[in-house]
């Protein structure tokens, strides 16, 4: 193993010789190093590229949550036949009732129309034109003064077809 870690975890887990310290040393540094979110993940597996977002972008004619939010992580497919296509994960000081309240009701004031066939209790999907939003929200945020989290999958349905927005 070429990580830096490797051998300070091998050695430490040592003491534990009924488990197969290799595998579990090399679980252990990934998550010492950092880990890919799921979004990453599905990309690698469906062997999309993909580009980290620093920043969340503005989304054309998309109501975006007006309480207090934190950006997460995102996610953007630009070798995607179907843009734009990104995910962006937020924290929010809200109890997730709230952030889905807030999208059940903006989305149609923007003019997006909820598929209540698709949505269920903790997500709402909409569509707009050439374009398909899923918002998906959590309870279960990571930092204590954050009381959920929501990620919203923004993409267009037709190939090439949408007007990216200027900092896509």
């Amino acid at each position: 193993m070429s990580n830096p870690f490797s051998c300070i975890l091998v050695s430490a887990l040592m003491p534990f010789r009924a488990l197969p310290a290799l595998p579990v040393a090399c679980l252990l540094a990934a998550l010492l190093v950092g880990s890919a979110t799921g979004s990453q993940v599905l990309a690698q597996q469906r062997g999309l590229q993909y580009e980290v977002m620093k920043a969340p972008v503005d989304l054309p004619n998309f109501p975006m949550y007006t309480g207090k939010i934190i950006f997460v992580h995102g996610v953007k497919y630009p070798k995607s036949k179907y843009q734009p296509a990104l995910r962006m994960t937020f924290f929010a000081k809200e109890k997730a009732d709230d952030v889905m309240d807030f999208f059940k009701q903006s989305l149609p004031a923007s003019g997006w129309r909820i598929q209540e066939k698709q949505s269920t209790e903790n997500s709402v999907i909409a569509t707009s034109k050439n374009l398909r939003a899923s918002i998906d929200v959590s309870n279960s945020a990571s930092m204590t003064d954050y009381k959920s989290s929501f990620t919203i999958s923004y993409t267009a349905t037709v190939s090439r077809g949408v007007e990216l927005p200027a900092d896509y």
